[in-house]
């Protein structure tokens, strides 16, 4: 009995050292020049080894997509007040945690990111696609739902909340993205203060009674 936990034990230590390779080696190669090669020689396992966990190289990073949307949702249930707070003061919860996630997960972020940018050389795995999109859904919903407490309590203008979670997510996104490629270091700008600014203008459109300084939480 114990000999068979211990081989379960080591099947799934080496299912994580190759989740963990992986996890370094795509944010730093991206998808399409990454290879199963690279991740088993970084987890220093064989290469048959992988297929063993993996069916592809598009398998791995699918688990790591999920798990890096699991972490996130975990954090913003986590941050989230609970029932009678104020819309915007729930919304930027939500997009402090995320800017936090940002800045604590990078490596998630940019497996996740690099799903949304929808690069060619990522294969269109349509299960893979429908688990992921699946698991995103859960994350917008949240969003979307505190759009709707916002409408209903007369603090939020009237709009269409999904188009706008997908403005508001897509606002984040672009700053992260901005920030990874240097261009608010050239400028001399704190990613702090570009988030703090962009909340800015988000609300001001969204309040009925306009807020010149929403800041973060």
């Amino acid at each position: 009995m114990k000999q068979r936990a211990r081989t379960v034990e080591e099947k799934e230590a080496r299912k994580q050292k190759l989740l963990n390779s992986a996890r370094i080696i795509f944010p730093k190669q991206g998808y399409a020049k990454t290879t199963v090669e690279m991740i088993t020689e970084g987890a220093g396992l064989a290469t048959g080894t992988f297929y063993l966990y993996f069916k592809s190289k598009a398998a791995i990073y699918r688990e790591l997509t999920i798990e890096g949307i699991r972490i996130l949702g975990d954090m913003l249930r986590e941050a989230l007040p609970r029932s009678g707070t104020a819309g915007k003061t729930k919304l930027t919860v939500v997009a402090d945690t995320y800017f936090r996630f940002y800045l604590e997960h990078q490596d998630y972020y940019s497996i996740i990111s690099y799903l949304h940018l929808g690069q060619e050389d990522f294969p269109r795995d349509r299960a893979m696609l429908r688990s992921v999109e699946s698991a995103m859904a859960g994350l917008t919903g949240l969003i979307e739902s505190v759009l709707k407490e916002g409408i209903a309590s007369g603090e939020f203008l009237p709009l269409d909340t999904a188009r706008a979670t997908v403005s508001l997510w897509g606002l984040m996104d672009g700053l992260f993205l901005l920030h990874q490629r240097n261009v608010m270091g050239i400028m001399g700008i704190p990613i702090e203060d570009t988030v703090r600014e962009g909340l800015r203008i988000a609300f001001n459109g969204l309040l009925k009674v306009r807020d010149p300084n929403p800041g973060l939480v």
